[in-house]
């Protein structure tokens, strides 16, 4: 009975000790889970903290980057306006300025071209002449008047000596030239010496042309086979071109330039070269027409009976036709019809 009791003792011992043991770990268990679920709401609470805090930077970041943003905005806006008023404060003195500068230039321009104007009119007036022709009395404006075709003449004159070989110390004919030159000097009606230089050419071709400065070209076959007669006739045709100013009346108004250029310059031989002086040049051997030769002829009959040369405008053209014909017998001479062409340098 007490054995019973006492091992109903154990028992019950064991039992309660199991039941505490038991109890023990549940209240571990619950202790352990309770710990563990403050340490799962301490790590949300800090997580939460620290994204809250991590959120509050980044506004804090973006407020301050829009807050220097609007800093540098109205940074710039001041600077822009700071910029806009000294533009407007220098654009209204250069505006007073511009106007000056206007003014003065459409003052400078009004009197530059009014200089201008009187300049190129006095040119005009000083260069060009009017011409009356003395046979049909036919007027004409000419794009240089005689003084200057007579300066200019000198520089063509040194074109034709360069370009061809010059025999003046053949003394023979260059004196028989000079003796027919002289029966002229007396010839007043002419308004102007026969008196300029003789360039005898080294040429077998019809060549025997006068320049408005007087300078007498002619060739070495003219000279020696021509009488002195026959030289007095083509002297006196050649003084009737210059005294109607006949190859002056080809020469357009489109040269006026040049030959307002080269009397700038005195028409120096040297600032010549640097003019197209061979376009004004080509005017005193173009040719002329039919009514402009009839007319040379009666003055250059007019012209030989004042020197005695019994001669009158059909006997004149008896001897041209004369000349004319004796060249025509060599096929090689240069042919010159005094009724269609003019002398010619070529």
């Amino acid at each position: 009975m007490i054995k019973k009791i006492l091992k109903t003792q154990m028992q019950l011992g064991s039992s309660f000790m199991k039941m505490g043991i038991q109890a023990n770990m549940k209240n571990n268990f619950c202790s352990q889970n309770s710990s563990n679920e403050k340490k799962d709401q301490q790590n949300q609470e800090q997580s939460e903290q620290q994204k809250k805090q991590q959120q509050e930077r980044e506004e804090a970041k973006e407020r301050a980057a829009k807050e220097a943003q609007i800093r540098k905005q109205k940074k710039e806006e001041k600077e822009i306006e700071e910029l806009k008023n000294q533009y407007e404060a220098q654009n209204s003195s250069f505006s007073t300025a511009s106007q000056f500068y206007k003014l003065i230039k459409s003052k400078l321009l009004l009197g530059g071209t009014g200089l201008l104007a009187l300049f190129f009119g006095y040119q005009f007036y000083d260069i060009t002449e009017s011409n009356v022709d003395p046979v049909d009395g036919t007027k004409k404006i000419l794009p240089i008047n005689k003084n200057y075709e007579k300066k200019l003449a000198s520089s063509i004159s040194g074109i034709f000596q360069g370009e061809n070989k010059i025999i003046n110390d053949n003394k023979r004919l260059y004196n028989k030239m000079k003796k027919v030159q002289q029966k002229f000097n007396r010839y007043e009606k002419l308004n102007f010496p026969v008196n300029g230089n003789i360039y005898l050419i080294d040429k077998d071709d019809f060549v025997f042309f006068m320049l408005p400065n007087g300078d007498i070209f002619v060739s070495r076959r003219v000279a020696f086979d021509l009488k002195e007669i026959e030289l007095q006739i083509l002297m006196g045709y050649e003084l009737s071109h210059l005294y109607m100013r006949s190859s002056t009346k080809n020469i357009p108004f489109s040269q006026f330039g040049n030959i307002l250029l080269m009397k700038l310059f005195d028409f120096t031989e040297l600032f010549s070269q640097f003019v197209p002086l061979q376009e004004i040049r080509q005017y005193y051997t173009l040719p002329l027409s039919r009514e402009q030769e009839n007319n040379n002829m009666i003055m250059a009959a007019d012209i030989l009976d004042e020197l005695d040369v019994e001669l009158d405008p059909e006997s004149l053209k008896f001897y041209l036709r004369d000349i004319c014909s004796y060249f025509k017998k060599d096929p090689n001479a240069y042919i010159l019809d005094f009724y269609k062409k003019h002398p010619n340098l070529l």
